[in-house]
């Protein structure tokens, strides 16, 4: 295979970059062997807050190497028109690792207009809507498999406005809500 250069890392278990090493960037520091007493995996973010992930007991049967980093959005399929990410999305790897019981991730979020989202792999080209929690500069959720998530916000177009800074109810036009309403 050709060497890619320009094709990062992504905390995967994959040569992604085709260098003869397979994830040796410093964003895979969170690369541990989970069993069915279950565990944590933690990572440092870019803007120097933690990720985690609870694995509760049971939810894996038998011991699996996890990874959790950040990963480079160049790599991914692009947002949807008026979303930016708010930081690197973090994949929680492999992709194709599934937990009998929902674990739980914490990503370092903080501003208006937040919504987490998810890949379910980096060939996905659909980003799917998760629900949420916020608290404390965090958003918390729930997943049963190994995903790609990322902390984006919203803008509104000329002519439209966020009510209520939720990205579900988001950039209503200015004719489309009346009092009491949103």
């Amino acid at each position: 295979a050709a060497r890619h250069p320009a094709q990062n890392e992504m905390c995967d278990f994959i040569d992604n970059n085709c260098n003869g090493m397979t994830d040796e960037q410093v964003a895979c520091d969170g690369t541990t062997v989970v069993g069915s007493a279950g565990g944590m995996l933690t990572s440092t973010a870019s803007s120097g807050s933690a990720i985690r992930v609870v694995i509760p007991p049971s939810a894996l049967a038998t011991p699996t190497t996890l990874a959790l980093g950040e990963i480079h959005p160049r790599n991914l399929t692009p947002l949807p028109p008026l979303q930016t990410f708010l930081s690197l999305p973090v994949a929680l790897s492999p992709p194709e690792v599934t937990f009998g019981l929902p674990v739980t991730v914490s990503l370092p979020a903080a501003g208006p207009n937040v919504e987490v989202i998810a890949l379910s792999n980096p060939d996905d080209t659909t980003w799917e809507r998760v629900a949420w929690t916020s608290a404390n500069g965090y958003v918390t959720f729930t997943t049963s498999a190994g995903d790609i998530f990322a902390v984006a916000t919203h803008t509104c177009e000329e002519g439209v406005w966020d009510h209520d800074q939720m990205i579900s109810t988001a950039c209503a036009p200015w004719s489309d809500c009346s009092a009491g309403s949103y």
